[in-house]
């Protein structure tokens, strides 16, 4: 906790009024308090910090456009920032929930290729095998749920829900 009685990362915004607001579903609220807090910071530690609580509150009000704007904002201003990953990660997911497969996809091979080394990897890896499944490409989630399997980096639950998937395909596709 800073000194003001902010959360430490947020730069002293009394950014546990944000974070309250965030997570009683205050999304409105807490865009207000972070907008503020965006408005009088120079540092961009603290700026990637903001933008990442913004685009989370964003998304969850399904102002999709915006949100993904704020994620890839990190990304593309500070692609070593702490937060980078998984802001990548949440515009795939942003775009995956606006229906906009395409771009989904192409972000999760993004976080893929760019992030290799983050545990999120492994996730989009498996989302990547869930989008393809869910348009019809069969072979091609087959293939992608067998990296993930064969990837000795990702969590078992992961490789389990491959798995799960990829036996799934093998004995439905032909009905």
């Amino acid at each position: 906790q800073s000194a003001d009685g902010g959360v430490a990362g947020l730069g002293g915004l009394r950014s546990d009024e944000a974070l309250v607001a965030q997570l009683s579903g205050g999304h409105e609220k807490a865009l207000e308090l972070l907008q503020r807090r965006l408005e009088i910071t120079r540092n961009e530690e603290e700026r990637a910090e903001i933008f990442f609580s913004m685009g989370q509150s964003l998304l969850a009000l399904e102002r999709y456009g915006a949100g993904i704007e704020m994620m890839l904002a990190i990304v593309n201003e500070q692609p070593r920032h702490v937060l980078a990953a998984e802001s990548l990660f949440a515009a795939a997911e942003g775009y995956r929930m606006s229906g906009d497969v395409g771009r989904a996809d192409e972000s999760y091979g993004r976080l893929r290729s760019r992030y290799s080394g983050s545990s999120l990897a492994s996730v989009a890896l498996l989302r990547q095998g869930q989008l393809a499944e869910e348009q019809g490409k069969f072979e091609v989630a087959l293939n992608l749920y067998r990296l993930l399997a064969a990837d000795k980096n990702r969590p078992q639950a992961l490789a389990d829900e491959a798995e799960s998937r990829r036996k799934f395909i093998v004995e439905n596709r032909d009905r």
